[in-house]
């Protein structure tokens, strides 16, 4: 059903007037308990509808407590006279009126601040959404630009595995001879202490020559660019003082890659 329809078929005002049937009740507040719609345009009719209520209280007649002080007293007291028909009628329609205007403003009142708390929460869903879109967007360019160079002719890839300190360790080296450029891949290393910073080796002729250091990428998956070493048989990742070091400290290998 629509809501639209449904909330301006009238059936709310009947509600509140008491005009429906046992039936038709259960139907108006099944439907306000699933939808906040209706559930908000009932409660603006009902206000409407007790303010309106609210201005019909019975007021005592102009000249009440006169009147009353006249006879206790004893003095004579004339009557106040009464208002023609024409200024009665007038001041009960400018006071209905007034009455309807007021109902109207909070009416409104509510629907706008209704319609601000949803505008907020849409748009605090759509700047969620975007900045998800951006990421997603970032990634995939990434994963493009890894895809060339993996895809590159002359690309070799070097595997490194985990040494017994790190046995579920992996990393991997990406070398092009052609173009004489090289990656580096962390695809899983244990985070080191703030001490420390691991360090790449390339091994050439069983000889370890210095790649430089790294700290693990918080973004997983990036590849990091690294000088090229001409002739590298294996690579390897040493955990080293933060800095680096002339020589790798083979107690603390991490991986290696196979000669």
């Amino acid at each position: 059903m629509d809501i639209k329809q449904y909330i301006e078929s009238g059936i709310l005002e009947q509600y509140v007037l008491g005009e429906l049937s046992d039936k038709e009740r259960r139907e108006v507040e099944s439907m306000a308990s699933q939808h906040t719609e209706i559930r908000s345009e009932l409660d603006a009719i009902e206000f409407a509808l007790e303010a309106l209520a609210m201005s019909k209280q019975i007021q005592p007649a102009p000249g009440t407590y006169a009147g009353i002080k006249s006879r206790i007293s004893g003095s004579a007291v004339p009557p106040p006279q009464p208002p023609s028909n024409g200024s009665a009628l007038r001041s009960g329609l400018f006071g209905f009126l007034g009455l309807i205007g007021l109902a109207l403003a909070a009416f409104f009142f509510y629907k706008y601040n209704d319609t601000q708390n949803q505008y907020q929460q849409l748009k605090s869903e759509s700047e969620a959404t975007q900045i998800a879109c951006d990421t997603i967007s970032r990634r995939n360019i990434e994963l493009e630009s890894q895809l060339r160079i993996l895809r590159k002719t002359g690309n070799q890839s070097f595997f490194m595995l985990g040494s017994d300190l790190a046995p579920q360790a992996i990393a991997a080296v990406y070398v092009n001879p052609l173009d004489q450029s090289s990656f580096l891949d962390v695809i899983s290393l244990p985070a080191p202490p703030s001490d420390k910073q691991y360090q790449l080796w390339a091994l050439v002729n069983g000889q370890p020559v210095d790649m430089g250091v790294f700290d693990i990428n918080i973004e997983a998956g990036s590849f990091s660019e690294v000088p090229y070493i001409a002739d590298a048989g294996a690579y390897a990742v040493t955990l080293e003082p933060r800095g680096g070091s002339v020589n790798p400290s083979l107690d603390q290998l991490y991986v290696i890659s196979q000669g």
